[in-house]
């Protein structure tokens, strides 16, 4: 069994390395039965690969560092340019130390291959290209993400104003104790929800008492909401609402005809709708600890 196969375990746990005195974040990448560590670097767009895994890959040699010493020796010898550039980065090698490891670009690690006499290199070639276009997709997916997360939390944020401009109206229409207000948003909630109170709502996502309903839906959710809220405002101070009773019946109507317009419109029910995996609230934290960490 090749070097990297008795060492798989600890090479899928490595943690990072450093390039040019940044630190990028480290993976390994499985080709074949052969894990081979490798960086993306941000700054230059393009994956770092382990010389030494590569190797080992592509020779199943027995001692990989040897071997790659030698021929590093040779393309010296031969002026081989890639091999005088070739970079370093501190990776963690088998004993879990970090150590300095000759790594190449996709297009050096070409060059080295060729001098490689391996009936592998061609599916390995392959193998370079598809990590690539992946890698290129699941940026273009974390930047989704990464937009609907940014999205979610200004809709909140907006949900969270306007709750208190709609609090100010109905306290402006006589509700005004905190078992009336929850009566009051209640009644706006089963207007939207198909009769659900917010209680309903929270069971229905799993949600302990203390959390956040808001934290826990996704931007179209939140959007329906935001309408309800404004457009609840509206009505209250528009037809002048002075009573208690008729702010809940107002807050009622103004959910249901918002329901009844995402229907029209052929629109998924907000009960429907799914629940994201990740609270606003985690998602704040964990980028408040990745600050830190910077």
């Amino acid at each position: 069994m090749a070097f990297l196969n008795r060492y798989a375990k600890d090479i899928r746990n490595f943690k990072s390395l450093y390039f040019h005195g940044a630190i990028y974040n480290g993976t390994s990448k499985l080709f074949e039965s052969q894990y081979i560590r490798s960086v993306w670097n941000p700054d230059e767009e393009q994956w770092y690969y382990s010389v030494i895994d590569v190797i080992a890959a592509l020779t199943d040699s027995s001692d990989p560092r040897n071997y790659w010493k030698v021929l590093k020796s040779r393309l010296k010898k031969e002026g081989n340019e890639t091999v005088t550039n070739c970079n370093r980065l501190k990776l963690q090698a088998a004993d879990g130390k970090m150590r300095l490891t000759d790594v190449a670009n996709t297009e050096e690690l070409l060059r080295i291959i060729q001098s490689v006499p391996s009936p592998k290199a061609e599916p390995f070639k392959l193998w370079l290209a598809q990590t690539g276009a992946d890698h290129l997709l699941d940026l273009a997916d974390a930047k989704k993400l990464q937009e609907e997360i940014d999205t979610r939390i200004r809709a909140r944020d907006d949900v969270r104003e306007h709750n208190k401009s709609l609090a100010k109206a109905a306290q402006d229409a006589g509700v005004s104790t905190n078992q009336e207000f929850a009566r009051f948003q209640n009644s706006g909630y089963m207007g939207l929800y198909d009769g659900e109170t917010a209680a309903a709502i929270k069971r229905r996502k799993g949600l302990k008492k203390s959390e956040d309903i808001l934290d826990n839906m996704g931007s179209e959710e939140l959007g329906a909401n935001l309408f309800r809220i404004t457009q609840a405002e509206a009505k209250l101070r528009r037809e002048n609402i002075q009573s208690k009773e008729e702010a809940n019946k107002a807050h009622f109507e103004v959910g249901y005809t918002v329901r009844k317009a995402i229907e029209s419109l052929g629109g998924t029910m907000p009960e429907d709708l799914p629940t994201p995996d990740k609270s606003i609230k985690q998602i704040e934290h964990e980028r408040k600890n990745q600050l830190k960490k910077k």
